[in-house]
């Protein structure tokens, strides 16, 4: 094994001779670079095994390129750990003994160059835009506000975390590398097309596997503004029985009527936009508003 980025990660397996092993390197720092990102520019995803039950599949993931095929170089596929996006070498021959043993490291050069005690130093582009995607994620992931970076409590609390991680003595002030709302926003656009695609790959894969999906449609409209909003939500279970919820769209619907048909019409839309026109495999579920259940809307088309 080689570590790569302070990860173990092995080299040895699906290796065809001493002298790939270096080029085969390359790619495994190119795949971790990738994962990494999380965004616009990023060359790989993660798949889920689904074949098996092993244990070690709930921390590891088949690494695809973005169109959903899986990547093969150098004799070998490759697997990547969903948290620390180490890379393996895997052929499913040689068995899983080296992703059981795996075990996440923290990476030493990020860990030290976010260090606070006596001397501060000013945190890197590149650091800037970790956090930032960071704290995009969490936005997303806990339905959060922008602006909680803005918080006192928050900064706060940053700050703690950054004091309690002293052991080079020197280290950076909270206000000069946590984000404003305003760049929080700008990473969650950025993200938003290169996610979008990845949802779109598994969609289609799900749908070409001849599945069923279900869909929750609501609308509502802001108290403040006056705007109405249609979102929609997609939930499937795939065949390794898990299941998954993905909310595809929330859309303004700008003085506009909001009739039956408009709101089938802007239903089969979205199905569109992510590569599906599987009528007879999605099923919806609503409220019992007539814009919803109406003769020409949804129920028409749809069961």
């Amino acid at each position: 094994m080689d570590a790569l980025d302070g990860k173990m990660v092995d080299v040895g397996v699906g290796s065809s001779s001493t002298s790939s092993k270096p080029d085969m390197m390359k790619l495994k720092n190119a795949i971790h670079r990738s994962l990494q990102k999380v965004g616009p520019g990023a060359q790989y995803m993660l798949k889920e095994e689904k074949a098996s039950f092993a244990q070690c599949w709930q921390r590891f993931a088949h690494v695809c390129h973005t169109d959903g095929t899986l990547v093969k170089e150098f004799h070998s596929g490759y697997v990547a750990c969903t948290k620390c996006h180490a890379v393996y070498a895997y052929e499913m021959r040689h068995g899983t003994s080296s992703l059981n043993g795996h075990r996440c490291r923290l990476v030493a050069a990020d860990a030290g160059a976010m260090r606070l005690f006596a001397t501060t130093v000013q945190p890197s582009t590149s650091q800037k835009r970790q956090v930032a995607r960071a704290v995009a994620m969490m936005c997303c992931e806990d339905l959060g506000p922008f602006s909680i970076v803005e918080d006192p409590g928050f900064r706060r609390y940053s700050q703690v975390i950054l004091d309690i991680g002293i052991n080079v003595g020197r280290g950076m002030k909270v206000d000069d590398l946590i984000p404003s709302r305003f760049t929080v926003k700008r990473q969650v656009m950025g993200n938003v097309e290169s996610l979008r695609d990845v949802v779109k790959a598994k969609l289609k894969e799900h749908f070409a596997d001849k599945m069923h999906a279900g869909f929750t449609v609501d609308l509502w409209t802001d108290s403040i503004k006056r705007t109405s909003f249609m979102s929609i939500t997609i939930h499937y279970i795939d065949n390794a029985f898990k299941l998954h919820v993905r909310t595809l769209q929330v859309q303004p619907l700008h003085d506009e009527s909001h009739t039956a048909v408009r709101v089938l019409k802007a239903f089969k839309e979205c199905l569109q936009d992510f590569g599906s026109d599987e009528n007879e495999r999605c099923v919806v579920c609503s409220d019992s508003g007539s814009n919803m259940c109406g003769g020409e809307g949804i129920r028409s088309n749809f069961k």
